[in-house]
Formats: structure tokens, C-alpha cells, sequence
């Protein structure tokens, strides 16, 4: 899908829309941001993949390029359905420990949906995560990381 993002999204990339339907099912959808795009010129991949890399050495996020803000979103599809559950349930949301967050990025402190994201997108980028992140991304994802 793409569409011009709302005042609270204008700088994203690109975000995961998970919407729960009146009989219950649970939709998701990776939105680009079309005005995200309007700041650079057609084709500048290089232009954007810099702009997510600064935020990278920033320390904001685990993500470098596109292909990784992808995976981002990708965890976000994997988990959001378990984490609205969680979120609903009284003493539910973080009863997990989650040791530190230097891995992750300052990014990923500021929920759990993007903890969770986080921590996918730094599975698939080096194959690995530490055991506790694992213990808690498989806790809420429907495909579970080995």
C-alpha cells in the first residue's frame, strides 16, 4: 500500500498497518510513505539509504538500508496480532527482562512492538540474537527464531 502518512509518521519510511476486523481477523499491511519519498528525487535509492543510514549511526535504530527497514516491518508482521493480546491483558505488556538495548538501538526502548521489531531486524541482519532477546521475540511471533 502506499499513502501519504499522517503528521505522526511524515518522517517513516514505511510502516506496518495491523487492523482487527469486525469478525475478529486481523489484517496487516506494509504502507510506504509517499511523501517520505517526495524528499528525494525517483530512483534515489542512494539518497534514501543514506538518510536511514544516519539515523544507523545515530544509535536510533538497528536498521542501515531499505532492505533492513524492511525486515523491521516484516517483525512487525510477525508479532502485532500477540503483542495487541498482551496489551490487553492487565500486567501484560513487558514482564519479560530485557537486559540492555545497546545492540538495539534507542528506538527499540520505546515499546514493545518495536523491541520486537528491532530485534528481528538484528536476527536478520547477523544470524543471531542474544538468548533473551530470542526468549522474547518467540514468546509473541507466530514463526519462531531457532
Amino acid at each position: 500500500t502506499v499513502k501519504r502518512a499522517s503528521k505522526e509518521w511524515k518522517g517513516t519510511l514505511m510502516w506496518s498497518e495491523t487492523k482487527i476486523k469486525k469478525d475478529g481477523r486481523i489484517t496487516n499491511n506494509l504502507v510506504i510513505n509517499q511523501g517520505y519519498f517526495g524528499r528525494f528525487k525517483p530512483g534515489d535509492i542512494d539518497g534514501i539509504n543514506h538518510r536511514i543510514k544516519r539515523g544507523y549511526e545515530e544509535q536510533w535504530f538497528v536498521s542501515e538500508n531499505i532492505a533492513d527497514v524492511v525486515n523491521h516491518e516484516y517483525g512487525h508482521r510477525l508479532t502485532s496480532y500477540r503483542v495487541f493480546d498482551a496489551e490487553k491483558k492487565p500486567g501484560g505488556l513487558v514482564d519479560d527482562p530485557i537486559y540492555d538495548y545497546k545492540n538495539l538501538g534507542k528506538y527499540a526502548a520505546s515499546n514493545l512492538d518495536e523491541t520486537l521489531a528491532e530485534i528481528f531486524t538484528r536476527y536478520k541482519k547477523d544470524g543471531f540474537i542474544k538468548p533473551e532477546w530470542k526468549i522474547l521475540f518467540n514468546k509473541f511471533s507466530e514463526v519462531k527464531i531457532k
